[in-house]
């Protein structure tokens, strides 16, 4: 038969062994929110890494006043490498965490790189559709008429990117914690800033 000590006794233990659960459970939350923002920090710091090397790269080739059909080619292309492995840095993370605010974060940045990648696809089309016609394997009214197009599809992906980069914005307006981090990561500022780049006049020979 059970007395009133060996009740008490056992009601405690029973307490004892629920807040064991409760803070174990509590416990790994902690180590998994921590897990996810260390995770989160060195995948981000990676894409930006390979970023600035990418946006150094073009630069050299941006600040030119003149340059050729087949270097332009080069260029775009080696700039979407660059923007593949960045892709694919970020798309990492969705098995690595837990956290939904942080993978949405990286979600949008994934859109914004896409979108960058499409224009570079369509400058490289652009500039082989300009070999050709110099080439005279094409006519000038066709080399037109394809420049044209990709003119207008540059111009819809240039809205596009605007408007993700918008989207990015108010996403960290919405959460500055997260801008907080990426400043003091010193990362790229293109994934905190929605930047205006305008085209700068090269002259292609």
């Amino acid at each position: 038969m059970i007395n009133m000590n060996d009740k008490t006794k056992i009601t405690f233990l029973l307490i004892i062994f629920f807040l064991i659960i409760v803070l174990g459970f509590i416990n790994i939350g902690l180590i998994s929110s921590n897990n996810s923002q260390s995770e989160f920090n060195r995948t981000v710091s990676q894409a930006s890494s390979i970023e600035n090397i990418s946006d150094m790269e073009f630069a050299k080739y941006y600040n030119k006043s003149i340059t050729t059909s087949d270097e332009s080619i080069s260029v775009f292309k080696n700039k979407t490498k660059y923007i593949d492995e960045e892709i694919l840095i970020l798309q990492s993370f969705d098995d690595k965490s837990g956290n939904d605010t942080l993978k949405d974060y990286v979600n949008l940045e994934i859109k914004r790189l896409t979108s960058e990648k499409e224009a570079f696809d369509y400058l490289i089309r652009d500039m082989e559709n300009y070999n050709r016609y110099k080439n005279k394997s094409i006519t000038e009214e066709h080399a037109l008429g394809v420049s044209n197009q990709n003119t207008m599809e540059l111009e819809r992906i240039s809205n596009n990117t605007f408007s993700i980069k918008n989207e990015c914005e108010y996403y960290l307006n919405t959460h500055p914690d997260i801008r907080e981090v990426l400043i003091n990561l010193n990362v790229d500022d293109d994934f905190y800033a929605n930047n205006i780049q305008y085209s700068n006049i090269t002259r292609i020979i």
